[in-house]
């Protein structure tokens, strides 16, 4: 694994960083990157005081690198283009350089040509350094196009087929659709929610109730394809299309 610190303009060659390295850059409180195979995978930090360069020696038994106060989290293409990015308060890599583990990430960003295209938060994220799947818990959140937004305790991306997978209880919105059930998938390519327990879709002056539901988030069709079992449309929405109590 390769390290380098840099301070203003100047940056220093890679070099494999020795615990007098560590606490020197603690001393001088500088920024502290880390590149990690495969590709490029970033680790940025303001303030390096809490590395502790004692835990390279700690075997399989525990993380390689663990840090606290880290700002950003980089997860780069072999082209050394943006994929993911992630702003935590503390970091652990486990000592296979696979894994990180990431507390209280306030955002982290899924990028698609340079541009920001998911965006999310929770309590604790387990990311793959290979795969570039993770498992978020607690207090997840995630945002994206078309004024997608999705809420539950625990979530899974998979980034080689570009879907999250919440198993749990979870709210979704979009474009002034909300659907409430258990496990919802999201297909990223296709912009698709799926839920495939009983569903309970609500939007302005219509509640509708299903097996399972499946919706174009962008196109704003949603389809019960086993048949709607309880609908109940407000008065409103009927005057608005003609029809008179």
């Amino acid at each position: 694994m390769a390290r380098r610190a840099a301070t203003g303009a100047s940056r220093a060659s890679r070099r494999t960083p020795t615990p007098g390295l560590g606490r020197a850059l603690g001393a001088l409180g500088l920024a502290l990157s880390v590149a990690l195979a495969p590709g490029v995978w970033r680790w940025v930090t303001q303030d390096a005081r809490d590395w502790d360069p004692n835990e390279a020696r700690k075997g399989e038994e525990g993380p390689s690198v663990s840090a606290r106060d880290v700002q950003r989290f980089e997860a780069r293409d072999v082209d050394g283009r943006k994929v993911w990015e992630f702003t935590a308060s503390s970091i652990d890599l486990s000592s296979d350089k696979r894994w990180a583990t990431l507390s209280q990430v306030t955002r982290a960003v899924l990028f698609r040509q340079g541009k920001p295209y998911l965006q999310m938060s929770a309590q604790t994220v387990r990311f793959d350094q290979q795969t570039r799947d993770w498992k978020a818990e607690e207090k997840l959140h995630v945002s994206g196009p078309d004024g997608l937004s999705i809420e539950s305790r625990q979530a899974s991306w998979s980034e080689k087929d570009q879907r999250l997978d919440c198993p749990e209880a979870v709210q979704a919105r979009f474009r002034g659709a909300g659907i409430q059930t258990v496990g919802l998938s999201y297909d990223a390519r296709k912009g698709e929610l799926q839920a495939m327990q009983p569903v309970s879709l609500r939007s302005p002056g219509l509640v509708a109730q299903g097996p399972r539901v499946v919706a174009d988030v962008k196109n704003r069709v949603i389809q019960f394809p086993e048949g709607i079992s309880d609908l109940t449309i407000q008065p409103p929405l009927l005057e608005k299309y003609g029809y008179k109590r």
